[in-house]
């Protein structure tokens, strides 16, 4: 088994997840059109139902510039270098300390939290945002220090 399988197995499902996390976050804070949007949210759809189908949930944290997905500690390959340690400063400057997704956000709901990371821009704002809907299945929690102000 050479280090690049290693990568393939649950931890290469988070950093795809990761990777088109960031690409739906980028084409929201840079007022894409919502065709561009809606694209990128599929792709979320699709990486999510990947990792989603090996676990109940998925969560997303970001601790001192690292990325974590249900707990395990993503190391960023090259293709994902940027995406990884872009998130993970966008989540802090946010102060969202995790981002939960729950069995299995749509193109909407993913579409949501784009629209609204680009308008809100704090953890405490984009999750009333996403509360309006009922049925959601992605929340964002604040990290400490945001809730603490």
């Amino acid at each position: 088994m050479t280090k690049s399988d290693l990568l393939v197995g649950p931890e290469g499902c988070y950093r795809s997840f990761l990777e088109a996390l960031w690409e739906l976050i980028s084409a929201g804070c840079c007022d894409a059109p919502a065709e561009v949007i809606s694209a990128a949210a599929a792709c979320c759809v699709e990486s999510a139902a990947q990792v989603l189908a090996g676990d109940s949930h998925l969560i997303v944290q970001a601790r001192s510039g690292a990325i974590f997905v249900n707990s395990v500690r993503i190391r960023p390959a090259v293709a994902s270098f940027a995406a990884c340690t872009e998130l993970a400063e966008r989540m802090e400057a946010a102060g969202m300390a995790e981002l939960l997704c729950m069995p299995t956000p749509d193109i909407e709901e993913w579409s949501k939290l784009a629209r609204a990371w680009r308008q809100a821009g704090c953890a405490r704002a984009i999750e009333a945002a996403l509360a309006q809907d009922a049925d959601r299945r992605i929340h964002c929690g604040a990290s400490e220090a945001l809730a603490s102000r």
